[in-house]
């Protein structure tokens, strides 16, 4: 009698920290994925050829351009025009400053169904991202991700 109440007195203790142990896994890993404002602050390329600022608009995230060295004119200081821009009347307007990507959504651990607007052909594209830590990974495509192009930014500090 005395030993079954030992193996039953066992046996609750060993459920008890099981679950005490997947309860503080579960937190750990909680605590570990990204926060779905993580995309908001400043970014820079990699190459260090341009630096964005991302924000919260409602429920999507966009980026305005705060500083692109393909952007400025030959003498390095004055920001082109978006004259590749489809829309005649914004043509005329500084590339710098200007919303970019807009439309981000946060799902699962992603940024979503967003669109890019490349001043260089004045065209929009797809795009998504993902945060790690202090690195941005966005990726931009036409219709199908595969076919894209990843570009890599670390967090300013």
């Amino acid at each position: 009698m005395n030993n079954s109440r030992t193996k039953t007195t066992r046996n609750i203790i060993a459920t008890i920290i099981s679950l005490l142990l997947l309860t503080a896994a579960f937190v750990f890993l909680g605590a570990m994925a990204p926060s779905t404002d993580s995309l908001v602050g400043k970014w820079e390329a990699i190459d260090k050829g341009y630096i964005w600022e991302f924000s919260k608009s409602g429920d999507t995230y966009i980026a305005t351009i705060l500083y692109n060295k393909e952007a400025l004119e030959a003498d390095g200081k004055t920001y082109k025009k978006d004259v590749h821009n489809t829309d005649p009347k914004l043509q005329n307007r500084s590339i710098q400053g200007i919303i970019f990507i807009t439309g981000l959504k946060y799902d699962d651990g992603t940024y979503v169904d967003g669109k890019i607007y490349s001043f260089l052909d004045g065209g929009f594209y797809d795009c998504k991202a993902t945060v790690e830590g202090d690195e941005l990974h966005l990726r931009a495509y036409q219709g199908i991700a595969a076919f894209g192009k990843t570009l890599e930014l670390v967090r300013v500090k």
